[in-house]
Parts: structure tokens; sequence; C-alpha cells
């Protein structure tokens, strides 16, 4: 008796297990010309995901790539795949099969397997992470220019020996850089025990961590609408403050796109 499961990586020690039980499959004679492979290459995202919560960013860091080799032969995720029939694939080194389902308009939408289905990502879905990556990495270029420029500038008061009183924006604007260096620090946590499992109530903290930071984003924005063109600052310091909003728009951003605070 032979029990087959669908279980995490059991297709590891599978292979052949189809030929033994079923027999090799063996396509029939057709002189029906096999579609080009470039069809089907791109990225594709598990059927079986998170699509609410913040854990649905697991889904976009566990993409499969599909690559052609040459007309017939495609790398699917490190394994190569041989077509023998149209947009049906098998692989070369072990059992098994891959079919790809195509729209009404004959564009390639799933690849399908004996484990899993798989969805093409298209548009901005196949950029996202790209996108969020580069956002995150701006934003944090802005926060450490900021951080730096005010630490110059309180060395040369300090030598000047003629510091000036801290105008409510000034505050804001320093606290708001120091939320900025949180959030990064608290995201990183995050996604570490996220990866190890562990339970949500011991989660929960940071994701409320990231709602404050929105909150603090909000505020800052609406006090830099209202009074930046009002404060006595020079005009560097009029530039930091907006890159500073632009830095927790971005933060803010990744936050609510990728439901970091649920």
């Amino acid at each position: 008796m032979v029990v087959m499961t669908n279980q995490y990586n059991e297709w590891e020690y599978c292979a052949g297990l189809t030929d033994k039980v079923f027999g090799t499959y063996k396509p029939q004679a057709s002189s029906v010309e096999l579609p080009d492979r470039l069809q089907i290459e791109g990225e594709y995202q598990s059927a079986r995901r998170v699509v609410h919560g913040f854990t649905k960013l697991l889904g976009y860091l566990s993409t499969m790539k599909i690559v052609s080799i040459n007309r017939n032969v495609i790398d699917f995720n490190g394994m190569p795949y041989r077509q023998i029939e149209p947009y049906v694939f098998v692989p070369v080194r072990q059992s098994g099969f891959a079919f790809f389902v195509r729209d009404d308009q004959g564009a390639v939408v799933k690849a399908s397997n004996p484990y899993f289905d798989s969805f093409l990502l298209t548009g901005l879905d196949a950029q996202r992470t790209g996108i969020s990556l580069i956002a995150v990495g701006l934003g944090l270029l802005l926060i450490m220019l900021a951080v730096i420029s005010g630490f110059v500038r309180w060395i040369i008061s300090r030598f000047r020996r003629a510091a000036k009183p801290s105008s409510g924006i000034s505050k804001y604007y320093l606290w708001m850089n120091i939320a900025g260096l949180a959030f990064i620090v608290n995201n990183i946590i995050l996604g570490y025990r996220t990866l190890n499992y562990t339970n949500y109530s011991a989660i929960r903290i940071h994701l409320i961590g990231n709602i404050v930071y929105v909150v603090l984003a909000t505020g800052y924005i609406l006090l830099l609408m209202m009074k930046l063109r009002s404060t006595e600052a020079g005009k560097a310091s009029k530039i930091m403050y907006i890159l500073s909003g632009v830095s927790a728009l971005l933060f803010s951003a990744v936050i609510i796109g990728w439901d970091l605070y649920y």
C-alpha cells in the first residue's frame, strides 16, 4: 500500500514515485508545433498563500521563477523541465509534470502541478517587492541624511556658542527621524520573529508600533503643511523638514501596502 500526502517539501522524498505507481507517461505522436517557451516565462506566486495581514509579504518572498533554457526546455525554480505537449512540461531528472493554463486571449495565467497551483505575477504585483525595497532604502537614506545634518549643525552651534531655542516643528522633526529609525528596527525584528513562527500575541507589539508610526507621520505632515511657511528656520532646515516628511510618507505607504499593522 502506498500513501501519498501533500505536506511541506515531501516532493524531495517521492521522486520517481508517480512512475512506479502509475507508469511512465508517454505523449501521443502529434504534428502540432509546440509553442515558444517565452510565453510562460515570469515570476509565479503560490495560490495557497495569505492575502490579507502582515504575513502576506511571505508569499512575495517565496515566488517561483521560470526562465527559458532553449525552445522547449525551461528552468522551473531551479529545475529543468521539457515540453512534451503544448503547455505541458515534465521534469528532466524525475517524475511529475506541470501544465500552464491560459485565459480567453491565450495569455498564460497559471502553472499547475500535482502539488500546488501558482499564478503569474503581472503589472505592479510583479514589481511590488522591488518598489517596496526602493521606498524603504530611499526613506532610510533621507533619515540618515537628516540625522547627519542635524549632528553637524549641533556641532557648529556648540563651537559658535549661539544655540537657538528649538521651535515646535524642529522638535517634532527630531522625534520623527528617531521614529523612522525605530520603524526600521521594529520591522526587522518583526520579520525575524515571523520567520521563526513566533505566536501572534508576541508579535502584536510590533504591529502596534507600526500604527503609532503612521499616526506620528500623519501629525508631522499636517504640522509641515500648517507651519512650514511661517517658521523662522533657514532654507536648508526647511528642505530637511520636507525630506523627513517624504521618508515618513514612504514608510507609511509600506506599512499600509503590506498590512504591517494587523
